[in-house]
């Protein structure tokens, strides 16, 4: 929903894409397809337990007939390791994708009405930031502020995980309080990274995909973005 998504065009620019593909993405209306797959690996021995790890691909699709406007599906692997792979738009990156759940907070949010409530507890992995402006990305992914880094924000709903086998994700200190998917990309050879936290949010009444977005240059220089999506379940 692009009504409701962040000025996306700071964030691309950081990223290095040019200004004549940014208004292609920007200005183009978008449909995100989303499949997802689980893979048991063998044990290696007979004492170990098997592996899984939960595969997700993302395929975009517009009305305009042009590689940037519809790029190759995005394929994910939540395993929690790096990985490198090649994205269309940014060439080799280096990704790390895993699930987390919940740590108690003092402040306000969607989980609880009493001021006491959960929210993602997401360890910062970009470098480069002071650390005034690291607290304020991770604030930012936890939902406690909303983009302008400052005013409070109600943040991410605490649902019941959607994944019953606790070896696919990690655990917090809110050990089984919610679920959320925590995304970690940077540019092969350094540059730019971005980190996301994957969730669900309540606005205007209705409950709505995110992903709260922060990218740095390693330079000390970051944006911050939310992206909104209405899901459509099939």
């Amino acid at each position: 929903d692009k009504s409701l998504t962040s000025d996306l065009d700071p964030i691309l620019k950081l990223q290095g894409i040019p200004w004549l593909l940014r208004k292609t993405i920007l200005f183009t209306p978008l449909t995100i397809e989303i499949t997802h797959t689980i893979t048991t690996s063998t044990p290696k021995t007979p004492d170990t337990n098997p592996t899984q790890t939960i595969h997700f691909s993302a395929q975009s699709h517009t009305a305009l007939k042009t590689a940037a406007a519809n790029p190759p599906s995005d394929i994910r692997h939540f395993d929690g390791r790096f990985y490198t792979q090649r994205n269309f738009l940014f060439g080799r990156i280096e990704c790390r994708n895993r699930y987390i759940v919940g740590s108690v907070s003092g402040e306000g949010c969607a989980a609880k009405g009493n001021g006491v409530g959960v929210r993602p507890n997401v360890e910062l992995q970009s470098t480069g930031l002071s650390e005034g402006d690291a607290g304020i990305a991770i604030r930012f992914l936890r939902g406690q502020v909303e983009v302008d880094g400052v005013t409070p924000s109600p943040g991410f709903l605490v649902e019941g995980p959607v994944v019953l086998d606790v070896r696919l994700f990690e655990h917090g200190e809110g050990e089984g309080q919610g679920l959320w998917v925590h995304v970690f990309d940077r540019r092969e050879g350094g540059g730019w990274s971005s980190e996301q936290i994957w969730g669900f949010e309540m606005i205007g009444g209705v409950r709505l995909y995110t992903r709260r977005a922060v990218v740095t240059d390693g330079k000390g220089v970051f944006k911050l973005a939310r992206l909104v999506y209405r899901l459509v379940e099939s």
